[in-house]
């Protein structure tokens, strides 16, 4: 009787939780959330909620911390007897941590980028292109060429970036970050894979190395990738129709 009970008042606070979520007035104070959590403390169902809610308000620091919780919920409650959709609800969770960290990154980025909650899920273990990028990236931005490059490795050798735009990125901070490292072979690899699949980034990519070569006094290739620029951009002034 009791057990039928407690079943009967957790569907009844899921029903408010869910009323609460879709009129847009779930919060973390809300008294049917945290009556759900006083009577389930192993569930990670209000988290999940929770975190859906801040998602609505693009509040994406608060709503990875509610997944957080979810994940440390059911890492605690698995054991040889989970089933297979125990499982899928974890990768699904770890699929919303993911997303929640590239999207906070992301709107922060014009003001001041905040990537801490990549490296988090990255010391942790997670093993993401988009997460490897993104470290990467600010690891370039900060001239740290060396981790740049072992970030951009990652997230290249992953080869789930799925983007056109961010792997040429990829290959143009990664063949930067080489030629700031004097690994000038695999520089010049990485940049052409730019030049030849972005035309804009490409007239940038050999500028930039006719004028390296210049100031290496190697002016036989300087002269070489500044003919290649001056292609590129006759081809940017006139393209062919």
């Amino acid at each position: 009787m009791f057990s039928r009970n407690l079943k009967q008042k957790k569907a009844q606070l899921l029903q408010k939780i869910d009323f609460e979520l879709n009129s847009g007035s779930l919060t973390k104070s809300s008294k049917a959330l945290n009556e759900f959590i006083s009577l389930f403390p192993n569930s990670p169902t209000p988290y999940v909620l929770l975190a859906d809610a801040y998602n609505k308000e693009k509040n994406y620091y608060d709503a990875f911390q509610s997944f957080k919780r979810a994940e440390e919920l059911l890492e605690t409650n698995l054991s040889p007897k989970s089933t297979r959709t125990d499982l899928e609800i974890l990768i699904g969770i770890r699929n919303s941590l993911t997303g929640c960290a590239l999207r906070h990154y992301t709107r922060n980025q014009k003001t001041k980028a905040d990537a801490s909650l990549v490296e988090q899920l990255v010391k942790e273990g997670y093993d993401d292109s988009f997460l490897f990028f993104v470290l990467g990236k600010e690891a370039y931005l900060k001239k740290d060429f060396s981790n740049a490059k072992t970030f951009l490795d990652k997230a290249l050798k992953r080869g789930n970036l799925c983007v056109d735009d961010l792997i040429t990125d990829a290959y143009f901070l990664r063949g930067m970050s080489c030629i700031n490292l004097e690994l000038i072979t695999q520089g010049e690899s990485d940049l052409k894979y730019v030049a030849e699949h972005n035309k804009d980034k490409g007239f940038c990519v050999e500028t930039y190395l006719a004028e390296f070569y210049e100031n290496r006094g190697e002016y036989g290739k300087s002269i070489e990738h500044g003919f290649n620029a001056s292609l590129i951009k006759d081809n940017l002034n006139n393209p062919q129709e």
